[in-house]
């Protein structure tokens, strides 16, 4: 007879595994990283994805949750390593937003980038599990994310300070970030409607991703661009990219 779950952690994970493994496989980590072109096109899809969910999650309250959430925003992650990518400066738009590439190449304001799909990330203020459960897989994926930015290092020779920076994460503070994340996350406990909750946004959010990276096409490999095989790390496994750790 399996033990009980007896923290909200281990259910997500196991209640998420199938719309966590199907986000995994379309990462399709050997394609998107085979050339310059498509990483960018994959860090393009990840804006799409990310821009609404942080939307929603700002607006929700943290105050006493234990979770500094603007310490966990990354956006702006990834608008560094977009211009980074094109080695143009970033124009600042009257606010002084950044402005971001979008498809094509040209750089636009960040507020008529393409968004994601429609979905139940675009709505109201999320309730407290639907707060968790949508971070839960934005911080597992920074935690898995550091896999990702090892073999973009090997295989395209960028680093955080060049086109890699969402992949590094939190830098040597991603695992303690992760343990304060889970730790807050556990105090909503296993069952009841914030349970539920939890586990129903994580699988809308891991769809979300999901759909924004499919719909990334990945340009060919010109000659002379960096590939796959060019400084492939030996021991990573690709399988774990995006997965929260396992007890």
């Amino acid at each position: 007879m399996d033990a009980p779950i007896t923290t909200l952690r281990f259910r997500l994970r196991d209640e998420t595994l199938q719309a966590h493994q199907d986000a995994e496989a379309a990462l399709d980590l050997d394609r998107r990283l085979a050339s310059l072109g498509a990483y960018t096109a994959l860090l393009r899809a990840l804006y799409r994805a990310h821009r609404p969910i942080e939307a929603r999650l700002a607006a929700f309250e943290w105050a006493g949750s234990g979770i500094a959430f603007a310490e966990r925003r990354k956006l702006a992650w990834l608008e560094a390593d977009l211009a980074a990518l094109r080695a143009l400066p970033v124009p600042a738009d009257a606010a002084g937003a950044p402005r971001v590439a979008a498809d094509g190449g040209a750089l636009v304001p960040a507020d008529e980038d393409a968004a994601a799909p429609p979905g139940d990330e675009d709505g109201p203020p999320p309730s407290p599990g639907e707060a968790f459960g949508m971070l839960y897989v934005l911080e597992g994926s920074t935690l898995g994310g550091r896999i990702i930015g090892r073999e973009v290092a090997a295989r395209l020779g960028l680093d955080a300070d060049r086109g890699g920076r969402f992949f590094h994460g939190y830098g040597a503070r991603t695992g303690a970030m992760w343990q304060g994340f889970t730790a807050a996350l556990d105090r909503l406990g296993p069952t009841g409607p914030d349970a539920e909750a939890a586990v129903a946004a994580a699988r809308r959010t891991f769809e979300t991703v999901r759909r924004c990276v499919l719909q990334a096409e990945v340009p060919p490999v010109a000659d002379g661009s960096p590939r796959a095989d060019a400084g492939r790390a030996a021991t990573a496994d690709p399988s774990e990219a995006t997965s929260p750790p396992r007890p």
